[in-house]
């Protein structure tokens, strides 16, 4: 056989395990739907993934698994001295009274009873100048040695809105987490997936969790 002939013979006969391919894919997809994805198609903005977040870590969320997502959360991102007393309320876009800078607000804070869980989330954006010093004096005088500021970003970056001095301070002490969706977010939601008692919520989270990991392993590449 010629080598004009065999290259022929090969074309052909991938061309025919590539159609096979393509059937089986399509079959599977019209079985399964597995490439549905209400985060993928919606494209959740910074303040839409917030009230996700928020609801997932809110016990009265729709999630309907009390506190036990709450509790991986700050297992995940090792949160020892933060304790649940009571019931846990999340509030969004709260304004930071009490200091000069009080036009600010954090995008979303979990009241633990005495002490408060802050979240400050940057997806897609980085901070404005000042902004988390601004919020950690509000958390200061407002909850005085009793909470802590959770930066969240793709990859675990360091806030540049503090003083590297300061922002060592604050982690030495407990009271700044920088954590990623990468691997943080990434991590706690397939813990909370495998903690639900509800099909339907464990849908929801590991949809979520290929979101992200999709959304943000991608941002993370092209930043390398």
């Amino acid at each position: 056989m010629s080598l004009d002939r065999a290259l022929q013979a090969f074309t052909h006969e991938l061309a025919s395990k590539l159609k096979l391919y393509d059937e089986l894919q399509a079959d599977l997809d019209r079985q399964t739907s597995r490439r549905l994805n209400a985060f993928a198609v919606l494209q959740p903005n910074e303040l839409q993934l917030s009230k996700v977040l928020g609801d997932l870590l809110d016990p009265a969320g729709t999630h309907g698994q009390g506190d036990e997502l709450l509790l991986s959360f700050l297992q995940t991102v090792n949160c020892p001295h933060l304790t649940i007393e009571g019931r846990a309320r999340i509030a969004y876009e709260v304004p930071t009274t009490r200091i000069d800078a009080y036009r600010r607000s954090l995008d979303l804070v979990v009241d633990l009873g005495r002490s408060a869980l802050a979240i400050e989330n940057k997806p897609f954006a980085t901070e404005q100048p000042e902004q988390l010093q601004d919020y950690v004096a509000y958390l200061e005088a407002r909850h005085q040695q009793n909470w802590c500021l959770v930066y969240l970003t793709p990859n675990g970056e360091p806030p540049s809105s503090l003083d590297p001095a300061e922002a060592h301070r604050l982690r030495h002490a407990g009271f700044l987490l920088e954590i990623s969706y990468r691997m943080d977010i990434a991590t706690w939601l397939l813990r909370s997936a495998a903690l639900s008692q509800s099909e339907k919520a464990c849908t929801f989270l590991n949809d979520l969790h290929t979101y992200v990991c999709a959304t943000f392993s991608t941002q993370g590449a092209e930043e390398l």
